[in-house]
């Protein structure tokens, strides 16, 4: 049987992945749903139906590039348009917003302790200090939470160049890199696991959109997805803006 591949992501689609009844495939590489035509002992795609964006993730503007013009040879080549975005908000964030206040109320009512027991000297200085670690781990917890209630990430292709912001809260951590799109390659998805989190089966995990460059550089261009589906349908979504 003569290999196929995807017209959307160009991924070789195995024969298991292949329905002969209903001359149609799925692709593994993005999900697409490929309409097959018999030729010889195989079979060669005709067409594509992109998948539906996954739950989570909105698609606003979805324009792959196109030509316009005379003959192939005249055409004027015009850059595509993406824009799509994803709320940070879960439901765990609620279970974590109660922890956020119940953990700094303890704070307060130390360290208002501290001053209502006219406490003085080192003794005073050694219970003030002692949980300051619990107050930066507080602070940070705090960050987080408001920044899942209210943050949204944004993509957007526009005029040849992909940038990826996260707002209204300022988000330091995995800061994605803009990037124009004649200097990649291909995208790919790949799973984010923080550097102080070794076990990938502990905490939260998000995914990335890593550009693979024409210098050999594996760029971080989107961060913070939600899931595997989200940054595979991206990552097809951004390789159509490169054809």
């Amino acid at each position: 049987m003569a290999s196929l591949h995807c017209p959307s992501c160009q991924a070789s689609v195995p024969e298991s992945a292949i329905r002969p009844a209903r001359a149609a495939a799925v692709c593994p590489g993005c999900d697409s749903t490929l309409r097959l035509e018999a030729v010889g002992d195989g079979w060669r795609a005709v067409g594509f139906t992109a998948p539906a964006p996954p739950e989570g993730l909105t698609v606003e503007i979805d324009e792959p590039p196109a030509r316009s013009g005379g003959g192939y040879r005249d055409a004027i080549r015009e850059p595509g348009r993406f824009r799509a975005s994803r709320r940070w908000w879960t439901p765990t964030v609620i279970f974590l917003t109660f922890f956020v206040l119940f953990w700094n109320g303890f704070l307060v009512l130390w360290y208002s302790g501290i001053a209502g027991s006219g406490m003085s000297g080192g003794f005073g200085l050694i219970f003030m200090l002692f949980p300051l670690i619990h107050v930066a781990v507080g602070l940070g917890l705090t960050w987080t939470v408001i920044a899942t209630w209210f943050n949204r990430t944004t993509i957007e292709v526009s005029e040849g160049r992909l940038s990826c912001t996260h707002r209204p809260i300022p988000w330091p951590l995995g800061k994605p890199e803009p990037i124009a799109l004649d200097a990649v390659e291909l995208f790919e998805a790949e799973e984010a696991v923080p550097r102080f989190n070794a076990n990938r089966n502990t905490g939260s995990r998000t995914w990335n959109v890593v550009a693979r460059t024409s210098d050999g550089r594996r760029v971080a261009v989107v961060t913070r997805l939600g899931d595997e589906r989200q940054a595979r349908f991206v990552a097809s979504r951004l390789d159509a803006q490169l054809s």
